[in-house]
């Protein structure tokens, strides 16, 4: 979604083979360099090498459609590839130049919130580690930003609902109503 907001381009995403699978990623030289994962200790980045990132996706960006984009190649840049089970590779994380904006194409709470049967979500310690150190990181640009100083608080002013065991994934979900500020 993010790659289509920024690019202006609604169709700039293509398919992938790549739903209910945990694969490692293999990050670019950007990375090292990177609000999201420059200065990862040594055991976060050698638990990335592992299959410990949830994919659950048919659409994703290729690096020749980020390529091809003027607007994507001048705003992000890509930190991280992965390929499908096809071996069609795909943009799994990158991250604004200017503003504190990340977007991963994985599913970082998984490993850590998730325990249903599918047997794909690594629930091991390192794949928590990885994906606390991705929770950590966005909580601390979260608590930098221009926001009220009781922002991070205010997912207690809603409650969780149990989700129907049949249909959902999660246990708990939280629903917002609709805002349409002024």
């Amino acid at each position: 979604m993010l790659a289509m907001l920024l690019s202006g381009n609604d169709t700039i995403l293509s398919t992938f083979s790549a739903e209910n699978i945990s694969l490692p990623l293999h990050f670019t030289e950007d990375s090292v360099s990177s609000q999201l994962f420059g200065g990862m200790p040594p055991d976060v980045a050698e638990a990335f090498t592992r299959p410990v990132t949830v994919n659950e996706h048919e659409l994703g960006l290729s690096p020749e459609s980020f390529a091809g984009s003027a607007p994507l190649r001048g705003s992000v840049r890509p930190l991280s590839h992965n390929t499908d089970r096809n071996g069609k590779a795909f943009v799994s994380a990158f991250e604004h130049k200017e503003l504190p904006i990340f977007a991963t194409q994985f599913h970082p709470e998984r490993p850590a919130f998730e325990w249903i049967t599918q047997r794909y979500i690594p629930h091991s310690r390192s794949a928590v580690l990885a994906m606390q150190y991705l929770a950590d990181r966005f909580a601390d640009h979260v608590r930098k930003a221009a926001v009220p100083s009781n922002a991070l608080e205010l997912i207690y002013d809603f409650s969780p609902v149990a989700s129907e065991a049949s249909t959902a994934y999660y246990e708990q979900m939280y629903s917002f109503p609709l805002w349409h500020g002024a």
